[in-house]
């Protein structure tokens, strides 16, 4: 180890006593100012995108009763990533990140109103739905970038991790939150079930409004300079060499897309298997969401309380298969209740993957490039998920949802195998207290 990674002779010493217990540094990294604003922003917006999925996946099968609609939906939503992804990084590493987030913010503000309005008059059509998934998605690709990137800004390296754990808590409870809030305000309006779409896009409105407030009062360090220096063309071509230079973190950018594919668009066959096999209608199909999100909650939270768990990589393939496996015992099964469980383990599964390759990113990229990167992460996700979105409302329409689901389980539990057989690199991953000390030397003083 070299003299810059050892800590100073009069740094402190661990106790020997017995550590603290786990909840106690749960939320350590809350405790700055400028991370916790910008925490409260993204659990609000991601309240409000849960309720939107619920409430837009009745509206649209409703409208149309075609699951290759709901899949088409999900491919529009993430298209903008294909175009904008990586000009969204670059603009991360040379703007305000501050200024971009917000402006992603108002803009689905504006887009949650007029929706509403489109719907509560009976005006909208299947159409709309589908150019509202385009807009939005243009909106979402470009706070991503910037999102990510601050919250290595906002807190001292050894927070680092549990910052990361703390934004996975949050999405996945307001995952539990959201499609209950949109369920329990769809079944209130029972003489005008457009009123009750409507009434969800008007609340998911009014909470990036209080985002947009929230993000205003965050105080962000100095941008990295070396980005603005340089062209924009210099820019892409020196992330891409960073990269190509660092084969981990490549992968890692492409494994990210995997679950993209043929992973999350179940997501958009849920309205099918609540409406249609299982009829538990809108309130069971946002039960059914809640409960993928209660069992990513309950896995974000086993990885923040135990801290940093050694084996990384093991634990990032183990998670994928696990992700895989589940979606085909779930697309096996029949009855609802036990649907509900394998949502569960879904969850879990998910958020393990997610979280471990978002903190192994952050660990390895340099600050300067983390824009770029971030960005170049979602032109990955973004090239596979479009075609992942449609080839699920195709099966689905061909063969039925559950046989689809199973397919796409099968797949993505087979690529999760076979690379972590392959990637003998990333599967050797550990968190060690060298990386540790070198992400402490990051702090904001």
């Amino acid at each position: 180890m070299t003299d810059t990674l050892q800590r100073e002779p009069d740094a402190p010493t661990l106790s020997p006593t017995r550590p603290a217990p786990w909840w106690r540094h749960l939320f350590s990294s809350l405790r700055h100012r400028d991370f916790r604003l910008l925490w409260v922003g993204q659990t609000l917006q991601s309240e409000g995108q849960w309720m939107e999925q619920v409430a837009r996946g009745w509206l649209l099968w409703e409208l149309s009763h075609d699951p290759f609609m709901l899949g088409l939906y999900g491919t529009l939503r993430t298209v903008p990533a294909l175009a904008l992804a990586v000009p969204a990084g670059i603009l991360t590493d040379r703007l305000s990140r501050v200024a971009l987030i917000q402006f992603s913010q108002i803009s689905a503000c504006l887009l949650a109103f007029i929706f509403a309005a489109l719907v509560q008059t009976h005006v909208v059509a299947v159409w709309m739905v589908l150019a509202f998934a385009l807009l939005n998605g243009t909106s979402e690709v470009l706070r991503m970038p910037a999102r990510q990137s601050m919250v290595a800004t906002l807190v001292p390296g050894r927070d680092l991790l549990n910052a990361v754990a703390v934004n996975e808590v949050a999405q996945y409870t307001m995952r539990i939150a959201g499609p209950l809030l949109a369920g329990g305000i769809m079944s209130a309006f029972v003489d005008d079930a457009f009123l009750g779409v409507a009434a969800v896009f008007y609340v998911r409105g009014l909470l990036y409004l209080i985002a947009v407030v929230t993000t205003a009062y965050i105080q962000a360090p100095p941008m990295p300079t070396q980005a603005r220096g340089r062209t924009v063309a210099q820019n892409l071509g020196d992330t891409f060499r960073y990269l190509a230079s660092n084969r981990v973190l490549l992968a890692l950018a492409v494994l990210g897309a995997v679950p993209a594919a043929f992973g999350q668009p179940y997501q958009h066959l849920m309205p099918v298997f609540a409406l249609d096999i299982f009829d538990v209608g809108a309130f069971g199909l946002g039960v059914m969401s809640a409960a993928v999100g209660v069992g990513a909650l309950l896995g974000s939270l086993v990885l923040a309380g135990m801290g940093n768990i050694r084996p990384m990589g093991l634990v990032l393939f183990f998670s994928l298969a696990g992700y895989g496996a589940s979606m085909i015992l779930f697309g096996l099964n029949p009855w609802f209740l036990a649907s509900l469980l394998l949502l569960l383990l879904l969850g879990a599964s998910q958020a393990g993957f997610f979280a471990m390759r978002q903190t192994l990113t952050q660990l390895i990229v340099r600050d300067e490039q983390r824009g770029r990167v971030v960005g170049v992460t979602q032109l990955t996700r973004g090239g596979l998920s479009p075609l992942g979105s449609l080839q699920a409302g195709a099966l689905a329409g061909i063969l039925g949802a559950p046989v689809a689901v199973m397919i796409m389980g099968a797949t993505l539990g087979s690529i999760a195998l076979l690379s972590g057989f392959l990637l003998t690199a990333v599967r050797r991953l550990e968190y060690s207290e060298e990386l540790q000390w070198r992400t402490e030397s990051r702090d904001l003083g």
